[in-house]
């Protein structure tokens, strides 16, 4: 009777030892674990439809190259290929969106230019990251968050002397240089960029939000990025299902923050479902210097992003040949 007591105790105090672990356990936790042991998830967990491909593919090309598949290819030797950020820099002045920043980008060596764009009050599209930065850099930071019509607009100066950018300039830059691919941020409404973009619409890749991510793929761009919002920091199946819920299929490239390198669920992203990943860094205090450190790093890692939105580096002095 006497070791039948204890080996009930004992099996009652291993429940409860498991209920406690299953508690602090949280199912993010669980997640986790089971990422960074990918090897051992089953397939009907990850296979939902909503990333692609799910095999690597056996020859690359350029980005926007084959506009039947839409599918974005970096370049076959070339990690990571530089976006030049905001427009590029001119005059070593980062995220002006101006004229002079793509004039110097494009001598610079960069085939792929990103815009920031928003909407002035009488309906049309302009470069800039937000109304009040644009404020600030023309002068007028008392005008706060309120947007200006297209005239105002095209009459400032950004610091003074740079030339602020709307659609048909835009339109006109790239169509001058028909081997540049334009990147635009911010804006994601599909009818809005097509009404002003649409000569040059198989030549723009658009990153978006997941509101308007299954429009904008189904609108004709070359390609569409998906601009992760919580992936990395909450739980990876539920997000999943939430892009699935929102009709969101075939994700094949996604925008992240540096700081998601070292993920294990860019590694599982990356690795099994060779996921493409544009990165951008957010040191606050980003420099020629330290952006060149990153990238130097990237060359190195066994999971290095495809595409790096580039600040300062020169694309014409730059090996990204990987070792």
């Amino acid at each position: 009777m006497k070791k039948f007591l204890i080996c009930l105790l004992s099996f009652i105090l291993l429940l409860f030892l498991i209920g406690i672990t299953a508690v602090l356990l949280s199912f993010s936790q669980i997640q986790r674990l089971m990422v960074l042991h990918q090897e051992y998830l089953p397939v009907w967990i990850l296979d939902l439809g909503v990333f692609y491909p799910h095999e690597a593919p056996e020859t690359t090309a350029p980005l926007g190259a084959t506009s039947s598949s839409r599918r974005s290819q970096s370049l076959e030797n070339c990690r990571p290929e530089l976006i030049a950020h905001a427009g590029g820099e001119v005059d070593l002045i980062p995220y002006l969106n101006c004229r002079e920043a793509l004039e110097t980008s494009f001598l610079k060596g960069y085939k792929m230019i990103e815009l920031d764009l928003m909407v002035t009050s009488d309906g049309f599209v302009v470069a800039g990251h937000d109304w009040e930065t644009f404020h600030e850099q023309t002068g007028h930071p008392e005008r706060k968050k309120s947007p200006l019509k297209l005239d105002e607009f095209r009459k400032e100066k950004i610091l003074g002397k740079y030339t602020p950018l709307d659609a048909d300039e835009i339109v006109a830059f790239f169509t001058e240089h028909p081997d540049l691919m334009l990147v635009t941020d911010k804006l994601c409404d599909p009818d809005m960029l097509l009404k002003h973009f649409g000569p040059i619409k198989e030549r723009m890749i658009v990153e978006s939000d997941e509101a308007h991510y299954k429009a904008c793929s189904e609108a004709g761009f070359a390609d569409v990025m998906l601009t992760v919002e919580d992936l990395f920091a909450g739980n990876f199946l539920q997000y999943q299902q939430r892009l699935r819920r929102k009709g969101i299929r075939n994700v094949h490239i996604m925008v992240i923050p540096s700081s998601f390198l070292e993920s294990p669920v860019y590694r599982l992203l990356k690795e099994r479902f060779h996921l493409r990943f544009a990165v951008f860094d957010r040191v606050s205090n980003i420099s020629p210097e330290n952006e060149a450190a990153f990238l130097e790093k990237c060359r190195i890692r066994s999971c290095e992003p495809d595409f790096f939105y580039s600040n300062y580096q020169d694309c014409r002095k730059m090996d990204f040949v990987s070792p």
